[in-house]
């Protein structure tokens, strides 16, 4: 059996922002990879596997699902110690290692599942796919926005506007998977981090009306001009925008910023050289700066 690898993502812009109705970007990353081996997977992942394939019975029985799945294939190849997943993704680090997977055993198991690339996937209703892969990610999370499988499985930046619609972003804008937008680079915060606290702390404070106020007619505004800035190469703006995210970003969501990047953070917001960002939810992991030289 043929496996394909499947790549990381990297959410460029948009954290937080999409929870209040804001748009994203978010773009393949090939420089870390996953896929399956006809190898043993250790007995933990044995487990966890295992469980997986049951929760995508229930799902199915109960029509979260609409797609029908090789599960006996799938149970009986891993019981065997003919299936390990093998992936570089950094776990808990934003950049997507579960959507991987969950893209991975799409491809490999789903039995609606066009060729990965081909001309009907890509002329899949996006919504659909999104929907279907949520459910099937949702069993690591508890919930998902099926965003980080959609990108790995379509190996396609995604734009999300904030009418919930998607694109696909065009090839041009990305001239290697394996390399980040121009001016852009990831610094490891040295720690993982937990995405769900870090969300229930945002909802909580949006639930002040000044806070949401400020999303809403500074975060979500630089974001969309970011965006903008982004798929049109416009250097001048998209260095604008950086700045104007990361000093909010400062402002009103310190508490996403570990310590020890705070004095870099700073750095950047009294330099013309560089700005940094939240890459995802922030608390730890890998963050995001650019430059525009």
């Amino acid at each position: 059996m043929e496996f394909q690898a499947f790549p990381a993502k990297v959410l460029l812009f948009g954290e937080y922002t999409l929870l209040r109705s804001g748009a994203s970007l978010t773009v393949p990353f090939g420089k870390f990879l996953g896929r399956w081996t006809e190898q043993a997977a250790s007995e933990e992942h044995k487990k966890t596997f295992s469980q997986w394939a049951d929760y995508i019975a229930s799902a199915q029985n109960e029509g979260r699902l609409a797609g029908r799945y090789q599960l006996s294939a799938f149970r009986q190849m891993i019981q065997e110690g003919r299936l390990r997943f093998d992936s570089d993704i950094p776990q808990g680090y934003g950049l997507g290692s579960s959507g991987a997977l969950t893209a991975a055993f799409y491809t490999s198991f789903s039995l609606s599942s066009p060729q990965t690339g081909s001309r009907e996937m890509l002329h899949k209703p996006l919504h659909q796919l999104q929907k279907e892969l949520a459910t099937l990610e949702s069993f690591f999370h508890g919930r998902s926005s099926g965003m980080d499988p959609l990108v790995s499985l379509l190996r396609k930046s995604i734009w999300r506007k904030p009418d919930k619609s998607m694109d696909v972003v065009p090839a041009s804008h990305r001239k290697a998977q394996a390399e980040l937008p121009p001016g852009f680079s990831l610094i490891d915060s040295g720690q993982k981090r937990r995405t769900g606290p870090l969300v229930k702390l945002f909802l909580k404070k949006c639930e002040e009306p000044a806070y949401a106020q400020a999303i809403d007619e500074g975060l979500i505004p630089a974001t969309q001009q970011a965006i903008d800035a982004t798929l049109r190469h416009d250097k001048a703006k998209l260095n604008r925008a950086m700045e104007a995210i990361s000093r909010f970003q400062w402002e009103y969501m310190r508490e996403m910023i570990p310590a020890n990047l705070h004095a870099r953070w700073q750095e950047g917001l009294h330099s013309s050289h560089f700005k940094m960002k939240l890459c995802g939810a922030g608390g730890g992991g890998f963050f995001l700066t650019y430059s525009a030289t």
